[in-house]
């Protein structure tokens, strides 16, 4: 008897946006033809090879925040994959998951024939992934983390499901080795990934090379991404000695071949992130022979890396340590080649296709087997924060700024406006939104705030709030007019 055709629905909540989410999506879809994927925040066309209509769907950025509409993008792509059972995987956020919520809801009154189930799927060790996967539980036929760390933390926050719970490794495909480093060549490092600080702390890449320089080591360093953090950054390394900064090069967003391309210039990756789930952008590097040196992360990297085996760890911000560390791999190129190869060796074992397949088809199924989950009303998971933060708002007077213009923050704006407040402008990081309105409201830039003339600022931002608070003080820190009121989910 020929096994189902069971069709996967991965939501991207990113766009097009190089990230190990979107990279996850992608070499999903290289091993499972069934593999759909559904792109949020995307406003260009997507490119031919994702096939758009029929493998690929797109929100604008203005409508990705909008539960309705993700709803009704979800319910129709799932409609034209009928009458084949569908697996949705909303992946990270929770418009993704309220959507799905929303869907399975309709499903479970229409009595639909056509299986559907949620997987939900945890890709970062932070906390909020954890509330939002709970709110939504009783949707979830399974749940999945991509880490060992991740899983344990799920089966702590979820003994109940244990049976449910599954760590779902990823695929890495195949890469080309990267050669050998020339003798007496400056040692090569490569960072790749989101130019931000909240998790990838972009901002330790200038101090690493200060002590490099130190430490006379000649090196030659690429930086691929864009972010919101790219000026900051680059003017951090504007500062550094004039024969340091002209060996720190930015390489700009790059598509996967160009990345596959850039492994193959280089003999190290970098990543000092305070935060992550299972690097997709390491794992690739590893796969084309390059040595990690990374800071100490329980999840994912520390699970992946052996020191002084397949690459090296040091202590979160000991930047002296980082840099030693490269000096000891440009100073000992026999190890720097052995540690190479034996990164190599372990993502070609460990996260095969094969592997990969088996294992997806195998929770698949299971997880069809479940019985449909009976989905009760329940609220928008931010419903809580938003109505938190909108009841201390509601009879502020004067001026008023959004500060995050992303998902979060434009429901926000939507409740503020609901409720005939006025909002002058949303700061935001992102350059996409550079020049942007939103319901004719201006995007503007963090390090403009202080030329607006605002009463109150209002934190749109569901994670890392305290943080964004102490950055709008430090941006009023030196202003002598009264600073404007801040407003968090905390409260004032």
């Amino acid at each position: 008897m020929p096994s189902r055709r069971i069709n996967y629905i991965f939501i991207i909540p990113d766009g097009l946006r190089i990230s190990g989410l979107y990279t996850w999506g992608l070499n999903f879809r290289k091993i499972t033809a069934s593999c759909k994927l559904l792109f949020l925040n995307q406003d260009s066309p997507l490119p031919s090879d994702l096939a758009e209509g029929k493998d690929s769907r797109r929100l604008h950025s203005f409508d990705s925040h909008d539960v309705g509409k993700v709803a009704i993008a979800l319910e129709n792509f799932v409609k034209d994959l009928s009458p084949n059972p569908v697996i949705i995987l909303p992946s990270v956020g929770n418009t993704s998951y309220a959507a799905s919520y929303k869907l399975l809801q309709r499903w479970e009154y229409r009595q639909n024939v056509q299986p559907v189930r949620v997987i939900g799927s945890i890709f970062g060790d932070q906390d909020n992934p954890f509330d939002v996967l709970e709110h939504y539980e009783s949707s979830l036929s399974s749940l999945c983390g991509n880490s060992v760390r991740i899983v344990s933390r799920l089966k702590e926050r979820f003994p109940h499901r244990t049976k449910d719970l599954f760590l779902w490794n990823a695929f890495v495909p195949a890469m080309p080795p990267a050669p050998s480093r020339k003798p007496d060549a400056p040692i090569r490092l490569l960072f790749a990934g989101r130019l931000d600080e909240s998790a990838k702390k972009v901002s330790r890449l200038p101090k690493i090379c200060r002590q490099l320089a130190n430490l006379n080591t000649p090196f030659e360093m690429s930086i691929a991404g864009e972010g919101p953090e790219e000026e900051n950054l680059r003017q951090s390394i504007s500062q550094l000695p004039a024969t340091t900064r002209s060996s720190i090069y930015f390489l700009g967003a790059l598509d996967p071949e160009s990345l596959r391309k850039a492994f193959q210039t280089h003999q190290v990756f970098l990543l000092v992130s305070s935060t992550e789930g299972l690097p997709m952008a390491m794992l690739e590097a590893m796969a084309a022979r390059l040595c990690p040196v990374a800071m100490e992360i329980p999840s994912g990297v520390s699970e992946i890396i052996s020191h002084n085996r397949n690459g090296m760890l040091v202590p979160q911000e000991d930047y002296s340590a980082f840099a030693k560390c490269i000096a000891r791999l440009s100073r000992e190129p026999n190890n720097l080649e052995a540690m190479r190869n034996e990164a190599r060796e372990l993502v070609v074992r460990e996260y095969s296709a094969k592997k990969f397949k088996c294992l997806i088809r195998k929770e698949a199924e299971r997880t069809l087997d479940t019985s449909s989950p009976k989905c009760r009303s329940k609220n928008d998971y931010h419903e809580k924060q938003l109505r938190q933060i909108t009841d201390c708002c509601s009879s502020l007077k004067g001026t008023l700024a959004v500060w995050g213009g992303g998902m979060f923050g434009r429901k926000l704006t939507d409740r503020l406006i609901k409720l005939r407040q006025t909002v002058s402008v949303i700061f935001d990081k992102n350059p996409q939104f550079k020049g942007a309105s939103y319901r004719q409201i201006p995007y503007a830039s963090p390090a403009e705030c202080t030329l607006f003339a605002l009463d109150s600022i209002i934190i749109g931002s569901a994670d890392f709030s305290n943080e964004i608070k102490t950055e709008i003080e430090s941006y009023f820190a030196n202003i002598d007019s009264k600073p404007p009121s801040i407003f968090l989910l905390d409260g004032k």
